[in-house]
């Protein structure tokens, strides 16, 4: 919370517009600012055609503006202000302005109004002002270096041989790169916001591989090389290995999960075709009628025997 007495820019010089016909008022505002620590450069302008000259001369980082001048009013100056220089804060400091008035200059953009009979308050105004640039200004630079990031993420994502994907705590998914479409014959947009990951789970394990990946979500883990299997569109059987991390909110409160998929569907084969020969070969081997046995060509020792070669020797 901002108070009163904090000045953390009175050590900045500020470049100060004031639109006043008044220079009374003109003094008073200066010395205003001036009391309270600041160290000002001030231009100042009595009309219309000043104002404008002088926002398209100069940069300010704030504007002050009386209310009634002379065939103009703080509506239009307000008008032009925005026109030139939107990023620049406006305050009206004015002795006749009513509250609907006031009410009416904020919803157009202003950023505060001071009465001139309440002087003191306007130091506070200027304070609060600049320090809604300075907030605004961080917001603009962390929403594009967000934007920055997520347009790298989606380069690397689009780009890459793997399926990337995103999903929120409850599973849903945020994201899919276009692999998916040949990967599981689903384009982007019938899976993002529609489907969980588990729906592309085989009915049959569905239940099992859901309840295995939301105990290590459950734990906020990491997820590596999780072999699954997956329906492809047209009903058949692809199998995948799947790598996902965690992710957060800057209060650290978990988000959902962004990870990898892996087509294994070709290795996974071929292990099981290893094993069936596996399986054959040992059947073949042991229960052959014939003596037989394995031997190790470098030691000269038996390494395996059947059962008949057992009942021989």
């Amino acid at each position: 919370m901002i108070m009163e007495n904090d000045f953390s820019f009175k050590n900045t010089t500020l470049r100060v517009l004031i639109l006043e016909d008044s220079l009374m008022d003109l003094e008073l505002m200066t010395e205003q600012l001036l009391n309270a620590g600041y160290q000002i450069e001030v231009t100042h302008a009595e009309e219309e055609t000043g104002f404008r000259e002088a926002l398209t001369k100069k940069e300010f980082d704030i504007i002050l503006s009386d209310y009634n001048l002379p065939g103009f009013n703080a509506f239009g100056a307000l008008e032009i202000s925005f026109e030139i220089c939107p990023e620049v804060p406006f305050i009206c400091v004015s002795g006749s302005i009513g509250e609907e008035t006031a009410i009416e200059l904020l919803k157009k953009g202003a950023v505060d109004y001071v009465l001139k009979d309440r002087p003191g308050r306007l130091p506070f105004a200027v304070q609060r002002a600049l320090a809604g640039v300075k907030e605004k200004a961080f917001r603009i630079k962390a929403d594009r270096e967000l934007k920055e990031s997520e347009n790298r993420f989606r380069q690397v994502a689009e780009t890459a041989q793997e399926w990337i994907w995103e999903i929120d705590t409850n599973g849903l998914y945020t994201y899919a790169s276009p692999v998916i479409e040949s990967l599981l014959g689903y384009t982007p947009d019938e899976v993002v916001g529609k489907k969980y990951f588990y729906d592309l789970y085989p009915p049959e394990e569905k239940e099992e591989l859901k309840r295995d990946v939301f105990e290590i979500l459950s734990k906020k883990g990491i997820l590596k090389n999780f072999v699954n299997a997956h329906l492809h569109k047209n009903g058949q059987l692809v199998y995948i290995s799947t790598s996902g991390s965690p992710v957060f909110d800057d209060a650290g409160n978990l988000t959902g999960y962004r990870g990898a998929d892996e087509d294994i569907t070709e290795r996974k084969i071929a292990e099981e075709l290893f094993k069936l020969n596996e399986k054959k070969f040992h059947n073949l081997f042991y229960y052959h009628s014939a003596v037989k046995l394995i031997i190790d060509t470098e030691t000269r020792n038996i390494v395996e025997a059947n059962k008949a070669a057992s009942a021989y020797y």
